[in-house]
């Protein structure tokens, strides 16, 4: 497992870098600890980059996880917006997966979408966001 989590713009977003192996269990292990670290409930954008994940191993149980984590941290702090980057190859329809629970079954409240780099996903929060958080995102330095 190599990742590198971001936290950035004041507690605002978040960019996790994940390379090499990665496993489900170790997403949810992620996931957890960003929501961990904002008690003030301010997260209003995650970036998921798996550009360079060489192996991605997950099941539908660790998708359900993931997203079962993400509907209790949208009860308290729903307003958020979640970027998967990363090629068809590597995610396998992890992505799509995620979105169709996330929207369709569990809806957590969270708007998701995938890219293939990090600078469409930017674009898509910070174009998606309320004009507060737009503001929050624009005059806050990282």
């Amino acid at each position: 497992m190599a990742h590198k989590v971001n936290i950035e713009k004041n507690g605002v977003g978040v960019v996790v870098t994940l390379t090499d192996v990665i496993t489900g269990m170790e997403l949810t292990r992620i996931n957890q600890y960003i929501y961990d670290q904002d008690p003030e409930k301010k997260l209003r954008y995650q970036i998921w980059d798996f550009t360079d994940v060489d192996i991605l191993e997950m099941k539908t149980e660790d998708i359900e996880k993931l997203v079962l984590q993400d509907m209790e941290e949208a009860s308290i702090n729903s307003d958020q917006r979640v970027a998967i980057i990363g090629s068809s190859q590597t995610l396998k329809g992890v992505d799509s997966l995620y979105h169709y629970m996330s929207d369709c079954l569990i809806k957590t409240g969270f708007q998701s979408k995938t890219f293939t780099n990090r600078d469409e996903a930017r674009e898509w929060i910070e174009g998606t966001h309320p004009v507060e958080i737009q503001e929050s995102i624009n005059h806050v330095q990282p």
